[in-house]
């Protein structure tokens, strides 16, 4: 794996020096208080034309923009331009968590409307779908979730697009409400959405307690991860999906979620199901791949894993590909892209605690090779696995063993 980008604390690129230093004098740029949180990327290979988009909600006072791509020299360019970053002005861009590339070229931007969340929480803003096409950078379509599918406290902060059709023309986004403890459903094709409600989308109190790195604190989060699986021969999907005070994961078939009626008249309760066993860190975000190893960062081992959705989830099958105390620390953004892994880890505990030092490197994308980083697992992709009487089983991948077994890479 490989550090793309890395940040003491992020910058941007603004239009001349003196709007930075105003902005610095009048407290609208406070860098200490920027927390980066994810990562994504697209690349058009018709142009040999690479975009990676980074998010810094509002979590406190002083963040100039909300999203950003990232340039050669790491300093951050608003996107889709500066103007849409205006706090207050609900025709822009809020506070954004988490975005979603869609095979399409759509960037999906949840905005969640909130700002200052650590410190003075309050929704200035509707929160809205916005949805850019990456060829143009012009704006799609923009869709507000309507109140009566909110809580005071509702905080949205996690998308996945499920884009189908050649042309994408059949697409549903679903929607982690982390605080409000439910997805929300949207539906593109009828620009109307719905709720989705479970006891598994609630936190578990015995998994609210986190220590990263000697740093503890408490969260009692929702929903937050969630990542689609492959399209099966019935054209449905699961949707992954964990709470992130959590040790458990769970999933739900797309076909429900996608059933307003069931969802709002029907009981879908039994549709959202368990998976058995669980891991033995909480996690955050996460991402599936198209042959069905899901990945994610195990927050208080300061690692990454993958796991064989094929396989039952327990810890034998949970498969610490990379591991660093140092570089790997909170794992907040995390997506699958064109054979690789895209991470965006922010120490986000120290950020929680308000123990940010600056200088330190606190934040950092980081990129891994699938099939590398994998290879001899049992995350490794079934079409590339060996013959039969060499795949990994649940002895052949312990240290230890002489099998298909590959150790956690490092960084030095």
């Amino acid at each position: 794996m490989d550090v793309i980008h890395s940040w003491k604390t992020p910058d941007f690129q603004f239009p001349t020096p003196e709007m930075k230093d105003a902005m610095l004098r009048t407290g609208a740029f406070i860098p200490e208080n920027v927390a980066m949180i994810d990562v994504d990327v697209w690349e058009n290979f018709n142009i040999n034309q690479q975009k990676i988009f980074v998010t810094m909600p509002r979590l406190k006072r002083g963040i100039p923009a909300t999203l950003a791509t990232v340039g050669l020299t790491g300093l951050l360019n608003p996107y889709p331009a500066w103007n849409w970053h205006q706090e207050g002005d609900c025709e822009g861009i809020t506070s954004v968590f988490r975005v979603d590339i869609d095979k399409c070229g759509r960037l999906w931007v949840l905005d969640s409307g909130n700002v200052e969340i650590f410190t003075n929480a309050k929704r200035i803003c509707p929160p809205q779908i916005l949805v850019f096409d990456l060829h143009t950078d012009r704006l799609l379509s923009r869709y507000r979730i309507p109140d009566d599918q909110l809580e005071s406290k509702s905080l949205l902060i996690t998308i996945a697009a499920d884009a189908r059709g050649p042309r994408c023309e059949d697409t549903h986004a679903y929607i982690a409400d982390v605080v409000g403890y439910k997805l929300i459903v949207y539906d593109s094709k009828t620009s109307t959405s719905w709720r989705a409600n479970n006891r598994y989308l609630y936190p578990y109190p015995t998994s609210s307690l986190f220590d990263i790195n000697g740093v503890s604190f408490e969260l009692t989060d929702g929903v937050m991860g969630l990542a689609l699986g492959p399209i099966n021969n019935y054209n449905d999907r699961k949707l992954y999906f964990h709470s992130f005070a959590s040790h458990k994961e769970n999933w739900v078939p797309t076909s429900v979620l996608r059933n307003r009626t069931l969802l709002t008249e029907g009981d879908p309760k039994m549709e959202f199901r368990l998976l058995e066993g669980g891991r033995k860190s909480q996690a955050a975000a996460q991402a599936m791949t198209p042959s069905g190893v899901l990945f994610f960062g195990l927050v208080t081992e300061n690692s990454i894993a993958c796991w064989n959705s094929r396989l039952s989830y327990s810890d034998d099958n949970i498969i610490r590909v990379a591991k660093d105390k140092k570089i790997l620390q909170f794992a907040s953004g995390i997506k699958a892209r064109s054979g690789k892994i895209w991470v965006l880890t922010s120490r986000l505990q120290n950020y929680i605690a308000g123990e940010v030092d600056v200088n330190e490197t606190n934040y950092r994308v980081v990129m891994g090779d699938i099939a590398k980083l994998t290879r001899g697992t049992k995350c490794q992709s079934r079409d590339n696995w060996p013959e039969e009487s060499t795949r990994p089983t649940a002895s052949t991948n312990r240290p230890g063993s002489s099998g298909y077994y590959s150790k956690p890479l490092i960084f030095n």
